[in-house]
């Protein structure tokens, strides 16, 4: 895409993602000998690396310890492209982390989760960190915060930025609820749109029920993820606000960008099975890798 003087901030996790994966198969109160792979993930993070990598200029507004897992992260985000003069460091807190311990299958045998870090990213924070957002008129806000710094952030000091948001889980999702109405684009999978909804989300008819009733709840527009197919759906109604919150920002911006902003695990391309399902389903449009304005969506 071209070079573009708008700053994207990305608002939300830095976590160091560590899988260890067990050639034996992990057996319960004995040690296990693993094989361990690490890299830089958390879904702010992430989107904002993959901007940067597209050419956005891209800010990450986020917490780190202060350790060398942190400074190892750091450099990372740097030598990525990220201004990263907005992440906090911490000396009460280690840099958040995610282990992993994999079956030989790769079944998630158990999680461990250390995240406490982020209870630092608070509303006072939030207040000191309004003036710099300011600045950056299209925000990507991940539920890695606690509740209230994203009701200060959104209820409070959104002014006229695009809000892009990601409920990353069905258990963190909860907490951008009492902040929806603020949400210009939302991403959840059918499954947080279940839990924000109250809706069932399975078949495409449903998924589209739940889009129109958080849409009904003042989301702006929604974008259902659907897991490994990496489809997405967007109620024809939305289409045309989805694609001017942001082509008000960016005169192009190639498809394989919009599917960062889905699922942030996956490589920086959109896969030519996706599919836009519209409210007039099973009506289908195929896209495909190729970079076309976002008025065409």
């Amino acid at each position: 895409m071209n070079p573009t003087t708008e700053t994207v901030a990305c608002i939300g996790g830095i976590v160091l993602d560590r899988k260890a994966r067990v050639p034996g198969g992990a057996r319960p109160g004995t040690s296990n000998p693993v094989s361990v792979t690490t890299a830089t993930g958390g879904v702010a993070s992430n989107i904002a690396r993959n901007l940067a990598h597209l050419g956005c200029r891209v800010s990450l507004f986020s917490i780190l310890g202060d350790d060398d897992s942190g400074s190892t992260v750091l450099r990372d985000l740097e030598n990525s492209g990220v201004d990263a003069t907005a992440i906090m460091r911490s000396r009460h807190h280690p840099t958040a982390s995610y282990t992993a311990v994999l079956e030989p299958t790769g079944e998630l045998f158990i999680g461990l989760a250390d995240m406490d870090i982020f209870e630092d990213l608070d509303s006072a924070w939030a207040d000191r960190m309004a003036q710099r957002l300011a600045e950056c008129s299209v925000w990507v806000v991940d539920t890695n915060l606690p509740g209230r710094t994203i009701e200060r952030l959104l209820l409070t000091h959104k002014g006229r930025a695009s809000v892009l948001a990601d409920p990353i889980s069905i258990v963190k999702s909860e907490r951008i609820r009492s902040s929806l109405a603020a949400v210009d684009v939302l991403f959840p999978n059918r499954k947080e749109a279940a839990v924000l909804t109250g809706l069932p989300a399975e078949t495409p008819e449903e998924i589209a029920k739940a889009a129109a009733e958080l849409r009904r709840v003042g989301v702006g527009t929604v974008v259902v993820t659907l897991g490994g197919e990496a489809s997405i759906c967007i109620l024809r109604a939305m289409a045309a606000c989805f694609a001017r919150s942001l082509r008000k920002k960016f005169s192009t911006l190639p498809v394989r960008a919009t599917r960062l902003l889905l699922d942030t695990r996956m490589p920086c391309s959109l896969a030519p099975s996706t599919t836009l399902l519209c409210s007039d389903w099973p009506r289908r449009a195929s896209l495909s890798k190729r970079k076309i304005p976002l008025h065409q969506i």
